[in-house]
């Protein structure tokens, strides 16, 4: 019995949560609020073999909260994307952070090593 009376409940709960997202796929958030300015922080000296990794605003479901920026292992012939939040029709978007193939090391390397075949 009362597990019939618990299910309207945690149905309702669920809906209250809807709202607050417009969509969350492939990495994604969406969200209907925009986020707060940028923090100011501290960016500390570089250290070898280490991208800063800036902080950013997160969207934990119900509210912001800010996430420190921190270092990140370098990735040989890749960049680093930061966390980023864009404005689209249907609300603001977090794109998550990405390594991105740099092609400009890319073909740095190729050149350097003539057994790689050329394209």
């Amino acid at each position: 019995m009362k597990r019939k009376t618990l299910a309207p409940f945690f149905a309702a709960a669920a809906l209250v949560a809807v709202p607050a997202f417009a969509a969350h796929t492939t990495g994604k958030l969406t969200v209907t609020q925009p986020p707060p300015m940028a923090s100011a922080e501290d960016t500390p000296a570089q250290r070898e073999g280490h991208i800063w990794a800036p902080g950013y605003w997160h969207w934990t479901g119900t509210k912001y909260e800010w996430t420190k920026g921190h270092f990140v292992t370098a990735r040989k012939g890749y960049r680093y994307e930061a966390p980023r939040w864009v404005q689209e029709p249907a609300g603001w978007t977090l794109y998550p952070e990405k390594w991105v193939m740099d092609e400009d090391d890319k073909e740095k390397t190729v050149s350097r090593d003539s057994s790689l075949p050329k394209r």
